[in-house]
């Protein structure tokens, strides 16, 4: 803050004692100000991954859909979850299982884009709002977070460890035109996937008619 006049000693013990009073009131209101903000991101942030909670993300998915609806965008949907976690946990510890998951939210991340939204769904389950993507690239994204995270050793272990995931795809409006419809069929192409051996992407290669 700085404050100035035009001729000398124009203010007094009084004028900066106010000054004072007023500097205390701003610092406290932009402190609180700051302290709901933080509140407001743990409240949509996962602490383990850094990515958004699964009520953020249902939350968004209502309202992309919505906004895609009016403007006649596709939306792309993905739902993945880790094979096997339960035995990387009883191996490994949940310490090691909690380094399993940062890191496949990373490799999520990392083939993503900064415009789509991620979350981690629930557990060992994630999911992904891809903005403007027909069935066709989304399909294509799943399955190269597949071999991304089939390729990947993740660090921290002392023996080389390798995890997979299964991933399930849907597509508004080609395929769903409500939210609730749209993760039911991620879902199902999920369970289709484990079902058929795991480590593969439920859904057609191709764009379904």
């Amino acid at each position: 803050v700085k404050i100035e006049g035009n001729e000398p000693y124009l203010f007094d013990s009084d004028d900066l004692r106010i000054l004072d009073i007023l500097l205390l009131v701003t610092s406290m209101a932009l402190e609180n100000a700051h302290l709901f903000s933080q509140v407001q991101e743990l409240s949509i942030t996962d602490t383990l991954t850094g990515l958004y909670t699964h009520k953020f993300f249902q939350e968004r998915l209502n309202e992309e859909i919505l906004r895609a609806g009016r403007y006649r965008n596709d939306i792309g949907l993905l739902l993945i979850d880790i094979d096997y976690f339960k035995k990387y946990n009883d191996t490994y510890g949940h310490q090691a299982g909690d380094e399993i998951l940062r890191n496949l939210a990373k490799l999520i991340k990392h083939n993503l884009r900064q415009t789509d939204i991620i979350a981690r769904y629930g557990g060992e389950e994630f999911g992904a709002i891809l903005l403007q993507s027909g069935y066709q690239t989304t399909y294509e994204v799943a399955e190269r977070i597949r071999r991304t995270v089939a390729d990947n050793i993740v660090p921290g272990f002392e023996q080389t460890l390798r995890i997979t995931v299964s991933i399930g795809v849907a597509t508004f409006p080609q395929e769903a035109t409500t939210a609730s419809q749209l993760i039911r069929l991620a879902d199902q192409r999920l369970y289709q996937a484990k079902s058929a051996g795991r480590n593969r992407v439920g859904g057609s290669v191709h764009s379904p008619s």
